[in-house]
């Protein structure tokens, strides 16, 4: 994963995403950006502009986590109550834009899994809009040109195998019985994540 400018304290919350597009602006506007055709100029501006809104996703992941409040005390499933908290827990979302990092706070008790409430507001593990663009993908093609696709559209490489499965489960997404619903449940293999 490429390493981006994190938020440093006191230039605000977005200052990387800021840097980032003036970046691309700068570099749109340069005199050698000018002497190319339309296209390597829409070309250029599609993938670093992808760059700039993987930024923005992920200070947004940043403001929040350095929002979360602490909780006195966590119970899960198992009415284990976890009254341990740990911050700076982070993991990788694999989403349309590329992968990021989501930091949370972990909440901890002897002999039982930690629980991240953050997981169930951001509705992690899933990232919903990649599983849904493999569907699409691979509903009317090949896996191959399926997985061709996606790197095309939203540069992340999904494996052979997980490609195959989002394909067999295709009529999950496209006969959901709700919007609010979760319509195909994915987990992503080492390829993606």
């Amino acid at each position: 994963m490429a390493h981006y400018p994190r938020t440093r304290p006191g230039t605000g919350a977005y200052a990387a995403s800021h840097a980032l597009f003036d970046a691309l602006i700068t570099r749109v506007g340069d005199v050698e950006m000018a002497a190319r055709p339309e296209h390597a100029v829409e070309e250029f501006i599609a993938g670093d502009g992808r760059e700039v809104l993987k930024q923005v996703l992920q200070d947004h992941l940043d403001a929040r986590a350095v929002a979360e409040p602490r909780l006195a005390e966590v119970a899960g499933a198992d009415q284990v109550v976890r009254r341990r908290a740990e911050p700076g827990h982070a993991r990788l979302l694999a989403t349309t834009l590329g992968e990021v990092e989501v930091t949370r706070i972990a909440y901890r008790a002897p002999a039982v899994p930690g629980l991240r409430p953050t997981d169930a507001r951001l509705a992690l593990p899933e990232g919903h809009p990649l599983c849904t663009a493999v569907v699409h993908e691979t509903v009317a093609g090949a896996l191959r040109e399926a997985r061709d696709g996606l790197a095309r559209l939203t540069g992340q490489q999904v494996g052979r195998r997980g490609t195959f499965w989002r394909k067999a489960d295709r009529s999950v997404l496209c006969t959901g019985s709700s919007p609010e619903a979760p319509l195909v449940r994915c987990h992503w293999s080492q390829s993606v994540c």
